[in-house]
């Protein structure tokens, strides 16, 4: 894949108004067979406004284009039906397959079941969003800012996976074109919305210390987060509209530097010819800690049943318990703790050692990052059981040298 890309910009700066307006041009050249988009054109408008010496006022408007994703283009190209295909057999044939390789692979196609393979939409425009923001900065103390923000974003033609060889015949599928069991398209189908206000304190590094705290409270909706995710019932989009798997309510952010030391060249008078600090003051400081500490809620998860009772062939998985939507479940929040010390050693005139200590995990905090969501290998009572956890405290020692 080769990508071109070309953008003209603008600035306009009037008193306390200023105005940044440009468009960008990007194009890929994408494998043969895939189709091509050449019309990704993205303007996009920025506006600050001072309304005192101490706010500012900004917004902003704008569309995006996002690069194609070269593992979702893979099997289309390989398995196209020519170059290679697959075969999804069904019980009970799927047990006499068994029998005859002893689970091995098969030497030839298995005959009486029509085979599957993957294909590209005619269309498939590059995945864009269009975003739009307003931002309100007020210099609250000397040295801290307060920032209240809202940012709308809308994802479209975002890409997914679907069967669409199958119709509805009753209570069940049937293949539209009988030679092929299935036909997994890639299209460009899926939409996206996300809704975000964000209320930062930032401090500058003054007096040998910064420090952020940010909070952010949002809600992202889609009917698809990957190329690979196939739908419940593929004939029927919309009820796969619900939150996505990016979603994440809440989310807490402080972070700081702390330096403690005067200062890393010696006073007027210290230190000798060289200019180094004093040996004591070289021991006992120039010491810098960095804590990072971020707190958020669960993120959803996508209850299964674990087999493909609609027979859609799907995989991953896409069949869900009745009456349960998309992406209803939830992982627990999460508490983590990460900080930096680092003692810094003054070498000759400008060189400089740094002695580094990273710690991850500070507080050893069990964290979970899935859940089972296979509902009937589990009991009720058991559904949200974990089956994957953030890494436990880690450690890290390392030497730099800056010259």
């Amino acid at each position: 894949m080769t990508s071109f890309g070309a953008f003209v910009h603008d600035r306009l700066s009037r008193g306390r108004l200023t105005v940044d307006a440009g468009v960008r041009y990007d194009f890929e050249a994408l494998p043969a067979g895939i189709p091509e988009d050449a019309d990704d054109l993205s303007p996009r408008l920025g506006v600050g406004f001072a309304l005192d010496p101490r706010t500012m006022l900004r917004a902003s408007v704008g569309r995006y284009h996002d690069r194609s994703v070269l593992a979702a283009l893979e099997r289309p190209l390989r398995e196209d039906g020519r170059r290679a295909f697959e075969q999804v057999i069904d019980a009970p044939e799927a047990a006499r397959v068994l029998r005859a390789t002893g689970g091995g692979a098969l030497g030839e196609r298995w005959s009486g079941v029509p085979p599957s393979r993957f294909a590209v939409a005619p269309s498939l425009p590059a995945p864009s969003s269009d975003q739009a923001s307003v931002s309100l900065e007020r210099l609250v103390a000397h040295d801290l800012t307060a920032t209240v923000s809202y940012l709308f974003s809308r994802g479209r033609d975002q890409q997914r996976t679907r069967n669409v060889n199958l119709q509805r015949a009753g209570g069940g599928f049937t293949p539209i074109d009988p030679a092929w069991s299935d036909v997994f398209r890639l299209e460009a189908t899926a939409r996206s919305t996300y809704h975000g206000v964000s209320l930062v304190l930032n401090r500058r590094f003054a007096q040998d210390m910064a420090w952020t705290v940010a909070y952010t409270v949002s809600r992202v909706r889609d009917d698809a987060s990957d190329f690979d995710e196939q739908p419940n019932d593929p004939t029927d989009l919309r009820a796969e509209r619900s939150w996505s798997r990016y979603h994440q309510a809440h989310r807490l952010s402080l972070n700081g530097l702390f330096d403690f030391f005067e200062a890393e060249e010696a006073r007027p008078g210290e230190g000798g010819r060289r200019g180094r600090p004093p040996l004591l003051r070289q021991l006992f400081g120039q010491w810098e800690l960095a804590p990072v500490v971020t707190v958020g809620s669960g993120r959803p998860v996508n209850p299964l049943l674990g087999v493909d009772a609609n027979r859609t062939h799907a995989h991953p998985p896409a069949a869900r318990p009745e009456g349960l939507a998309r992406n209803s479940l939830r992982t627990p929040g999460t508490v983590n703790v990460d900080a930096r010390l680092t003692k810094y050693v003054a070498v000759g005139r400008r060189g400089k050692l740094d002695l580094v200590v990273d710690v991850f995990n500070l507080l050893n905090r069990t964290n979970v990052i899935a859940v089972n969501s296979y509902l009937p290998r589990v009991a009720a009572r058991d559904r949200s059981r974990p089956i994957l956890f953030a890494p436990r405290r880690e450690v890290q020692l390392s030497i730099d040298f800056e010259f």
